[in-house]
């Protein structure tokens, strides 16, 4: 057994396993199994109903917004496998930022991969007609902006700024 792009081994937990939190939630459903080593090697982790108390904190408290994931306990091997489900409302941050996978490695996206899983959220949002999703964008875009070095916040302030008159034209196209 090996890692690919939607499973990824943990022998044990750290907060580097939120970064591919967030890009499976963006781009596509994956596993992390925690208590197999890299080599495919199970050795199960010590008490996990307190580990899976810890990944689920983790989750809550570094990713935005919060995904939707499940969490299952292998009584025999101790392994914990966490399944997180792709999102609806694309992009999931850690950090502040958000990432993807590249074959075994998540990778932050770059502003122009930023913007497109903006703009497919929007682009849901004008489908679906869901107003809170809309909400939500708007709301982790100016986090983003707060959150992020100076540098960087020029690129997420452009992104506030098209997503903003993105939305007033829908309104306006909906009215003709």
């Amino acid at each position: 057994m090996r890692e690919t792009k939607n499973l990824v081994f943990k022998e044990r937990v750290s907060n580097t396993f939120l970064k591919t939190v967030s890009a499976f939630a963006n781009y596509g459903t994956g596993e992390i199994k925690f208590g197999i080593k890299d080599d495919g090697e199970v050795v199960g982790v010590g008490d996990p109903e307190r580990v899976c108390l810890d990944i689920e904190n983790k989750i809550n408290d570094s990713i935005q917004p919060n995904p939707k994931y499940d969490l299952n306990i292998d009584k025999d091997s101790q392994v914990i496998t966490l399944k997180v489900y792709q999102g609806p409302t694309p992009p999931y941050f850690y950090k502040s930022k958000a990432y993807k996978r590249n074959d075994s490695a998540s990778i932050e996206v770059d502003s122009v991969e930023l913007s497109r899983l903006s703009h497919q959220t929007l682009s849901n949002w004008e489908n679906n007609r869901t107003y809170p999703d809309l909400v939500n964008l708007l709301l982790l875009v100016i986090g983003a902006v707060v959150l992020r070095n100076a540098v960087s916040q020029a690129a997420y302030i452009i992104l506030f700024v098209v997503v903003s008159v993105s939305f007033l034209l829908m309104q306006i196209v909906k009215r003709i």
